[in-house]
């Protein structure tokens, strides 16, 4: 459940009881209606920069481990076979 992810920090906040629209509209009167629009966008473009230098340094080894490693596992192949055939996978490990 929600509670269970954010103990593993798995999610960094759980809503409750209020719907996620509700939430999400009460975050953005209260944390960024209030701000500079302009502060906002060069936030928005630096965290866009980091993000995407992140993912420029990690796709290669993250692609490469998929693939060299992941996808030599009997349990990879049989969870995509078992996902086109519409059945459910036998494990092996």
């Amino acid at each position: 459940d929600a509670d269970r992810l954010h103990a593993l920090g798995l999610v960094s906040r759980v809503l409750g009881d209020k719907g996620a629209d509700d939430a999400v509209m009460e975050f953005v009167e209260k944390n960024l209606l209030p701000r500079s629009a302009s502060s906002l966008r060069l936030a928005n473009r630096a965290a866009k920069t980091s993000l995407r230098k992140l993912w420029d340094e990690n796709i290669g080894p993250i692609e490469r481990l998929y693939l060299d490693e992941l996808m030599k596992t009997h349990d990879a192949n049989e969870g995509i076979a078992a996902f086109m055939e519409k059945r459910r996978p036998n494990w092996e490990s």
